[in-house]
């Protein structure tokens, strides 16, 4: 039996599936390429009060590295915490809870006024980068036709490599573009479709039983 027609294109609220998985995979990869490009920024400006505009900018070496290694961690407790549920929580709900992740990161880091609450913010955003790093192949894998998944997964690392890219001379349009993409995802993550991937599992146990 070929099995593949179960995840063939389907569609959901007339969105099609392929496409809202494109935009999901380009605008959750963007963020993550962001953060590692705003983070290699943010070891220059955390350093003088006139680039960060904070009066805490006097920070240590031990400061430093943890303000910029922070959602790094996120990312690692959020690979750990997600595994054992995963199945749980279905590949859409999974990549709803790292926009809302990213959403919720990206405020606190954006309107921190002092360092505790950044290390706060980062892993906040960090948790999101580890839904959407565990959520996106899977997603692939149980949604899109058989034919162009490692298509899709291609794209998805190409557009982590596009977000760390920064213009250099244009810091407010980096910004504003970060800004853009992040709402963006936070919309299109709700229209994307469940994947057949929890009741094909379903199915197989009682195959098993």
């Amino acid at each position: 039996m070929n099995t593949h027609s179960n995840f063939a294109v389907v569609s959901y609220q007339g969105i099609d599936a392929t496409s809202s998985i494109v935009a999901f995979l380009a605008l959750g990869g963007l963020l993550f390429g962001y953060n590692i490009g705003a983070t290699s920024g943010a070891t220059i400006s955390l350093q003088s009060r006139e680039l960060s505009g904070t009066a805490w900018s006097n920070l240590s070496a031990v400061q430093l590295g943890l303000a910029v290694s922070g959602s790094l961690y996120g990312a690692l407790l959020g690979s750990l915490l997600v595994y054992p549920i995963a199945d749980f929580l279905g590949r859409r709900r999974e990549l709803i809870i790292a926009a809302v992740l990213y959403a919720f990161g990206g405020l606190i880091t954006s309107n921190a006024p002092g360092l505790g609450v950044l290390l706060i913010g980062w892993p906040v955003y960090g948790l999101g980068i580890g839904l959407v790093m565990h959520g996106a192949p899977l997603y692939i894998a149980e949604t899109c036709p058989s034919q162009i998944p490692g298509t899709l997964i291609s794209l998805k690392e190409l557009v982590i490599v596009l977000g760390i890219l920064e213009l250099l001379g244009g810091e407010n349009l980096f910004l504003l573009f970060g800004a853009i993409a992040l709402v963006s995802h936070l919309f299109v993550v709700f229209y994307v479709p469940e994947t057949k991937g929890l009741s094909l599992e379903e199915i197989e146990s009682k195959i098993l039983k």
